[in-house]
């Protein structure tokens, strides 16, 4: 694999669903509760298997905790997906209905935290390769977790997982651009640069400062075809751990 190093000074950004934690079925725990015990509120009494592996072929389309509700949503109505354009297309066209999916989504993940948390944190796994190291990443002021995410679930996560990660190095993006975080981070830090490591290639494609490292995760929720693109590295945990570990 080609050597790939920072120069200079650098912080780490590392996302979370998809680089940091294999989430797939936490969130589409979550997001079913969330479209059928909240918005439909027809309460299906099982989850039939086609429509679990549907959901996961359309896993990478998603940004935000909302965006798995509308995959609830594209599964039950037949809706289909075949590129990222028809997914955004439909984010629109839903409107503020995107937004209520946003906040079920929230409010079913608050629900399973309450009431078995053990479930709720059984289903969230740090990937293998990653957990260890991540208990030294977690000491550095260097390292951060940029992610759609709220903050307090990934801590919850963490914490669990023995990574006692700061909740000020925890920053959820929501719907502003991860790019323009990175940015404030290097502002606020003096850093000379940064290094995102992401799953989602939107994020990746956004990035439009020289002081910006983009790396694709291979073993995220990814796209075949994104393997193939020559925009910016694509990288494997090891690979990661050791360009992480070289901005400690």
């Amino acid at each position: 694999m080609k050597n790939l190093q920072a120069e200079g000074p650098s912080l780490a950004f590392i996302d979370f669903d998809g680089v940091f934690c294999d989430s797939l079925t936490e969130c589409f725990v979550s997001s079913w509760i969330a479209y059928h015990k909240f918005h439909t509120k027809d309460n299906p009494d099982f989850v039939n298997v086609a429509d679990r592996r549907l959901y996961d072929v359309y896993r990478p389309f998603i940004r935000r905790g909302g965006d798995y509700v509308i995959l609830q949503h594209c599964v039950s109505e037949g809706i289909e997906l075949a590129k990222q354009e028809d997914f955004d297309r439909l984010e629109a066209e839903l409107g503020d209905t995107a937004d209520e999916f946003h906040e079920l989504f929230y409010q079913a993940r608050r629900e399973l935290l309450a009431e078995d948390k053990e479930f709720w944190i059984s289903i969230n796994h740090v990937f293998d390769g990653l957990a260890e190291p991540s208990k030294q990443w977690a000491k550095s002021e260097n390292c951060y977790v940029l992610s759609t995410k709220e903050a307090p679930f990934i801590r919850e996560i963490l914490v669990h997982k023995d990574i006692d990660w700061p909740l000020e190095r925890i920053i959820c993006s929501g719907k502003r651009r991860k790019i323009d975080i990175i940015r404030e981070v290097l502002a606020e830090t003096g850093a000379d640069g940064g290094l995102l490591f992401e799953d989602q290639v939107d994020h990746l494609y956004r990035i439009n400062d020289p002081r910006v490292k983009g790396f694709l995760a291979s073993w995220g929720y990814v796209k075949p075809e994104w393997l193939r693109q020559k925009d910016f590295p694509v990288i494997d945990q090891q690979e990661m751990v050791r360009l992480v570990d070289g901005v400690m």
